[in-house]
């Protein structure tokens, strides 16, 4: 009975020395398990952090698209001003063109105007120098 008891001592050391053995083991699991939780935790974080910012990065783009829209609206506009711009400047140096025009006429009308009224004044001499010349010669009429 002795050895039995022995053998019964023995074995219920082993089965201490196991159960201990397992107790660390599941200890050792649980802090695996814990890890691995607190590493799902963070990684869940990270994904909501991630698609935060791609919702950020979507708003960006969209605010992007619309002023890229309204650029190209404004320099449309612009593009169209300038074009009447340009008809303004072409419909200006033609009226320009038009006044030199105009203005050279009126300078050969005022030439002329000159010359017509240095003809008369040269006209106007020589008939004054006739009737000088009939006032010297006394000139009679025949009375009829």
């Amino acid at each position: 009975m002795a050895e039995t008891i022995s053998n019964l001592a023995e074995t219920i050391s082993n089965l201490v020395e196991t159960i201990s053995d397992l107790a660390e083991t599941v200890s050792d699991l649980a802090e695996t398990i814990s890890n691995l939780a607190e590493t799902i935790s963070n990684f869940a974080e990270t994904i909501r952090n991630l698609a935060e910012t791609i919702c950020n990065l979507a708003e960006t783009i969209s605010d992007l698209a619309e002023t890229v829209s309204d650029l190209a609206e404004t320099i449309s506009v612009l593009a169209e001003t300038i074009s009447n711009l340009a008809e303004t400047i072409s419909d200006l140096a033609e009226t320009i063109s038009d006044l030199a025009e105009t203005v050279s006429n009126l300078a050969k009308t005022v030439s002329d105007l000159a010359e017509t009224i240095s003809d008369l004044a040269e006209t106007i001499s020589n008939l004054a120098e006739t009737i000088s010349n009939l006032a010297e010669t006394k000139v009679t009429w025949p009375r009829l």
